[in-house]
């Protein structure tokens, strides 16, 4: 993805306590059910919020993390890149999907954030 005018194929659409957020469906290698000792997404948008019941776990090769939901869409979808305001909060830029902007994070880096 390069700024201004990069398109993806396949983005996965996630929701975790209420927030949402999108990673490329290529740095996802499997989708499972949950796994208690996976980190919760929420965490990082709402840290006293309590974990879900159910949701589906995102793995990334040995990595896993846990959202409430998710919706894989497999279209291509035009990259918006990240304001120069907000270059250093790890977003790769932004997606519009399903009606809603979903900021684009790296599933890796994310999974390394929050375990």
């Amino acid at each position: 993805m390069s700024p201004g005018g990069a398109s993806v194929e396949g983005v996965v659409l996630c929701t975790a306590a209420g927030h949402r957020f999108a990673v490329l469906a290529r740095e996802v290698t499997t989708v499972e059910p949950p796994d208690d000792a996976a980190p919760w997404a929420g965490r990082g948008f709402e840290p006293g919020a309590p974990r879900p019941d159910g949701g589906r776990l995102l793995r990334h090769e040995e990595l896993g993390l846990l959202v409430d939901a998710l919706e894989v869409h497999g279209e291509a979808v035009p990259v918006l890149p990240v304001p120069a305001l907000l270059s250093g909060a790890g977003l790769r830029g932004f997606v519009e999907a399903a009606g809603h902007l979903w900021p684009v994070v790296s599933l890796r880096a994310l999974v390394a954030r929050l375990g």
